[in-house]
Order: C-alpha cells, then sequence, then structure tokens
C-alpha cells in the first residue's frame, strides 16, 4: 500500500495538467483516508479548489464525495452527510453518474452509521442501479456488500446471503482479491448466524486463500480466527489454537494493537477453557497491557480472565483482587456480560472456602444480572424485528416503484421511437421534396407557354412544404414531451440562442448527422456546421466536446 501512495505522490510531484493532479490527488485520497483521514481531508479540500478553477463539473464532485469520505472517517458524520448531498447535486447537474454512485454510497454509510437502515438500503440500492448502469462491476458488488452488511445488522439472515452471494459472483474471477475476500468472509458469517457451520468454514477458507492471494497479512488474520473460533466450537482445541497461533504471527509487525490484543485473547481464554490455566495466566497477562494502551473494552474481561485463572489455580487472594477490579470495571463500563461472570467466578470460589454467605450473595447478584439480561436480548430482539418489518415495507415500496419506473422506461422507449421515425420521416419527406423540385427546375426550363407558370406555381407549392412549419410544430411538441421540456430549459439557460439554433440542438439530441439535420430544416450542411459553431462558442463549450454527446447528457 505503501509502495503505491508513494508512487502515486511521486507522478503528482511531477504532473502539471491541472486535471491529471485532481486525480492523482483523489487516487491518494481513496489510499489513504482510512489510516490518515486528516491529511486526506487536507488533500482533497485542495484538489476541490483546483476542479472548481477548472469548472470541471464531474471532478468537482468527486472532489466533495472524496471530503465527505474523509469527513466520515473522522467521526463527523453530519458534515459527511452534507458533503455527499452537495456532490450528489453537483454530480446531476453535470450528467455524472459515478458523482452520483459514490454520494449515494457515502449516504448510505451515514445512515448505516446511525442505524437508519432503511435509509441506508435505499442510498445503497442507488448506488447499485448507477454502478451496474455504468459497467463498474466492482463497485456495484461493493454497494451489493454494503447492503448485505445492513441486513446481516438487522438479523435479516436471508436478504444478507441473498446480497452476499451476488456480490460474490459479480466478482468471481476478477482482479480485486480485497474486496472479494471481505465478501467471502460476510458470507461466512451468514452461514455462521444460520448455524451451517460447513458452509461457513468454506467461505472462511475461500476469503483466506484470497487474502494470501493478494500477499496481504492483515486480510489473513479474520478468517484465520473465525475458522478458529468454529474449530473450537466443534470440540477441536488444537486446531482452533493452531489458527489463533497463525494469526498472532501474522499480526506480529502490522502495528495493530488490536489485532494483537484479540489474537492474544483467543489464545488465553482457549486455554483457560480448556484447563492450561498456567498458559491462560501467562497469555492474558501479556495482553493486558496491550488492552489498557489501546484503552479497549476488552480489557476488564482480560482482569476477569486473569482472576479466574487464579481461582481455578485455587489462588484465591490474588483471585479475589483481580475479580475485585473486574467487577468495578465492567460496573463502571457498563459491561454486564463480564459483570455476570465475575460473580459466578465469586460465587463458585467462595463456596470453595466454605463461606456460604458470600457465595449466596454473589450467586443471586448473577441470577438479578441474568435475568435483566434476558429481558434486554428480548427487547433488542422485539426492535430488531420493528426494524426488519419497516425494512421490508420500505422494500415492498422500492420495489412498487420500481415497476412503475420499468413501465414508464418502456413508455419512454415507446415514445422516443416515435419520435425518431417523425424525424427520419420528415428528413425522407424533406429530401423527396428538395428532389423533386430541382428536377421540375430542370423541366420548367424546357417548357413554354401557359404550362411554364403552372410548373412554377407548383415548385412554390413543393417549397412550401419542405421543413414546413406545422410539422416541425408536432415534432417539437411531442420532443419536449419525451425529453423534459429540453428545449425551453435550455433557452432559458442560455437565452442567446437563436430559433434556429435551438432546432439544431434538439435534432443533435437525437443524434441526427449533419446532412439528415439540413436535410430536416430545408438548410445546407455550410449552413448546418455554422450553427454547430455559434452553438458551441454560446455555450462555452471546447471544441473538442461533442455536442451530440454534450446534449445527450441534459
Amino acid at each position: 500500500m505503501n509502495e503505491i501512495v508513494d508512487e502515486l505522490q511521486r507522478r503528482l510531484a511531477e504532473a502539471t495538467d491541472p486535471a491529471e493532479r485532481i486525480d492523482l490527488m483523489i487516487g491518494i485520497i481513496a489510499k489513504t483516508s482510512h489510516e490518515a483521514p486528516g491529511d486526506a481531508r487536507k488533500l482533497a479540500a485542495k484538489a476541490l479548489r483546483i476542479a472548481r478553477s477548472l469548472g470541471d463539473g464531474a471532478r468537482v464532485a468527486r472532489s466533495m464525495n472524496c471530503v465527505g469520505i474523509c469527513e466520515f472517517q473522522m467521526g463527523d458524520k453530519r458534515s459527511s452527510y452534507k458533503w455527499h448531498q452537495r456532490a450528489e447535486e453537483v454530480a446531476r447537474e453535470c450528467g455524472s453518474d459515478d458523482g452520483m454512485r459514490v454520494a449515494a454510497h457515502g449516504m448510505g454509510m451515514v445512515h448505516g452509521a446511525d442505524g437508519e437502515h432503511a435509509r441506508a438500503i435505499e442510498c445503497f440500492e442507488r448506488s447499485v442501479e448507477l454502478a451496474h448502469i455504468i459497467g463498474a462491476r466492482s463497485k456495484e458488488a461493493n454497494g451489493l456488500s454494503a447492503l448485505g452488511c445492513i441486513y446481516l445488522e438487522s438479523g435479516n439472515y436471508g436478504r444478507a446471503l441473498e446480497h452476499f452471494l451476488r456480490a460474490g459472483e459479480i466478482l468471481a474471477g476478477s482482479d480485486e482479491p480485497v474486496i472479494a475476500c471481505d465478501i467471502a468472509m460476510n458470507t461466512g458469517i451468514v452461514y455462521a448466524e444460520l448455524g451451517d457451520r460447513e458452509k461457513a468454514c468454506e467461505h472462511y477458507r475461500e476469503a483466506l486463500d484470497m487474502a494470501r492471494s493478494a500477499g496481504s497479512r492483515a486480510l489473513q488474520i479474520s478468517p484465520l480466527t473465525n475458522l478458529g473460533n468454529i474449530l473450537f466450537e466443534q470440540g477441536d482445541s488444537a486446531g482452533a489454537l493452531e489458527h489463533y497461533r497463525h494469526a498472532l504471527e501474522l499480526s506480529a509487525g502490522l502495528g495493530d494493537g488490536g489485532k494483537d490484543l484479540y489474537a492474544l485473547m483467543n489464545i488465553g481464554f482457549l486455554y483457560l477453557d480448556t484447563g492450561a490455566h498456567d498458559m491462560a495466566l501467562q497469555v492474558l497477562r501479556e495482553a493486558l497491557p496491550i488492552a489498557r494502551e489501546l484503552d479497549n473494552a476488552a480489557t476488564w474481561r482480560i482482569v476477569f480472565g486473569i482472576g479466574r485463572c487464579h481461582a481455578e489455580l485455587k489462588e484465591y487472594p490474588a483471585a479475589f483482587e483481580w475479580l475485585g477490579n473486574a467487577l468495578e470495571g465492567s460496573r463502571r463500563f457498563d459491561q454486564p456480560e463480564t459483570e455476570v461472570r465475575v460473580h459466578e467466578t465469586l460465587s463458585i470460589s467462595h463456596e470453595a472456602l466454605g463461606d456460604v454467605a458470600k457465595s449466596l450473595e454473589h450467586f443471586k447478584l448473577m441470577a438479578e444480572l441474568k435475568e435483566r439480561l434476558w429481558g434486554r436480548d428480548q427487547q433488542r430482539m422485539v426492535a430488531r424485528l420493528r426494524v426488519r418489518e419497516e425494512m421490508e415495507r420500505a422494500a415492498g415500496e422500492r420495489e412498487i416503484l420500481r415497476r412503475e419506473k420499468e413501465k414508464l422506461e418502456v413508455e419512454m422507449e415507446h415514445r422516443t421511437r416515435e419520435l425518431t421515425s417523425m424525424a427520419l420521416h420528415l428528413v425522407e419527406k424533406n429530401q423527396f421534396l428538395d428532389g423533386l423540385r430541382k428536377e421540375m427546375s430542370d423541366v420548367v426550363q424546357s417548357l413554354d407557354g401557359a404550362a411554364r407558370p403552372k410548373v412554377k406555381g407548383l415548385m412554390r407549392q413543393v417549397d412550401g412544404n419542405i421543413g414546413g412549419g406545422e410539422e416541425w410544430r408536432a415534432f417539437e411538441a411531442q420532443f419536449e414531451k419525451v425529453h423534459n421540456d429540453f428545449l425551453k430549459r435550455l433557452a432559458a439557460r442560455s437565452p442567446d440562442l437563436s430559433r434556429a439554433e435551438l432546432k439544431v440542438c434538439a435534432l443533435l439530441k437525437i443524434n441526427l448527422s449533419t446532412k439528415e439535420i439540413a436535410a430536416m430544416l430545408a438548410s445546407s450542411d455550410r449552413t448546418i456546421g455554422n450553427h454547430r459553431y455559434r452553438i458551441r462558442k454560446k455555450l462555452g463549450l471546447n471544441e473538442d466536446v461533442n455536442l451530440t454527446t454534450h446534449f445527450a447528457a441534459l
């Protein structure tokens, strides 16, 4: 990762083209926003200033999204959401589907972090749709994975699995091992929650293989740990220990204290639960200073583990000291699960010493806590079911909207075909009438007497029907229906465009060639070329901008 960032920074130092500099900055931000969001935020602000000076809407939107991502990593969700909203508006104005995709994904992340699952799903579904439209397969898979995580968090394992499997299919055989590894891991977690350990292990191993192929030590740790957990649940403590130790070896030297901590905890509690109390005590003592340095919530669980080790070894004075500290800490930091285990161990220890009163006291406290936890778990289950119900209701509404959208798209496609057919009919008619007029002009030279005025009269009728006003008005009315008042919007935005130039703009939008436009408007190719030149100038467009592509995006 550092090598990639170094290379991007080297190229940035050498780059002189402003657009290239923005792209390189965005590349650096993508690689550094997680680890160093403050520095990445400054770089995003710089990229935004350059993009604004260029008037480059797509890059302005991309830079705004980068600011939003950095703000999210820095913990300011409200600011992050506002930046993504602004980026979405700019992206929509300039027709950047990718800018709208990133903005939708960013807003989904904020909603997800706030526990607003229905709104998060709506945003992520929009980002997936846009990724599909632009053909960004890895981004589509990433959006599906984000949807899966929301469903997983809300306990809807069926929908979670559906989205993770779809994401995995999209990335099959791709060169995106990091994203694919994450998706395989989450798929394994869903199967584990559903009780299918065999399928869970299959996906954990798949994630492990992907992490190895990517050459990432950090990515290998989670699948190794989860495989170890399943092996331990199945009673294979030796296999579990092997996986935990391997995870600890990989975490060494990464500079990530959290990974070291949890690897040591897994090993320590495995030793404790299998009766290797001396080994457990040694490992948990090694983990404790790391937890304290990180100010980690696991500190009091480790303190409890050390106290339990002393109790199992019948070193009761030391056990009571450690367990007392664990009890105080778990209460202060609201860790009732650890508090229950402390009371249980204290009750057993006092009973072993013959202090029945103390043993009963802790047993009662343990029972009361368990009852409160059971009530809390029930409330959480009810709340989760309500969330699922709300999500399913929202999903039903979105399905109705999706069907209505599909119906409108079919109708729009039909109207567009009718419009194109109408335009081509007018082109063919005008070409025919123009050819007829030319032939009549040749014939009239050879006529004399009363015939010549009659033929000239017919020629005037033909001239009047080429580019006829009634037919154009009918075409224009249909065009405005199909393209949402395009001509009115364009005239309001650029009032100096002439009537003839607006007609050319409309015909460019439906992808007619210069020759076809000339025939439809009863004009010459040269005149249409002049119109195109003036249109470009009045709209402030460079010569390399394709007018047809430009109008298609409006």
